[in-house]
């Protein structure tokens, strides 16, 4: 999460209210298009997404449209949590990418 923003699953007084039932979306597909969480204000771009090289992907997997915060691709989630204290630590959630195998 961006410094300075407040963000939890419920509450009137929050800058980003995520789903309620983001953890059951584990290791499933999420459609491009999707709704992750309502915005209160003019919070821009909440969240940080980084590569395995520290690159800020943000823009390029999520975007801000109509007060919400929506997927620019579909992506699968792993470890989503509700807990706000594991995401203060940690991370909302991993994204997980498709790797395919070499044939042999």
């Amino acid at each position: 999460m961006r410094p300075g923003v407040t963000y939890g699953f419920d509450g009137e007084d929050l800058d980003v209210r995520f789903r309620g039932d983001l953890d059951k979306l584990n290791f499933g597909l999420i459609a491009a298009g999707e709704t992750l969480a309502d915005l209160t204000g003019d919070v821009g771009m909440p969240i940080i997404v980084t590569n395995d090289d520290g690159e800020d992907v943000s823009a390029a997997l999520f975007e801000v449209v109509n007060g919400k915060l929506t997927l620019r691709q579909s992506l699968t989630p792993s470890m989503a949590t509700l807990d706000v204290g594991v995401i203060r630590q940690d991370c909302l959630f991993y994204i997980m990418e498709r790797m395919t195998t070499p044939k042999r």
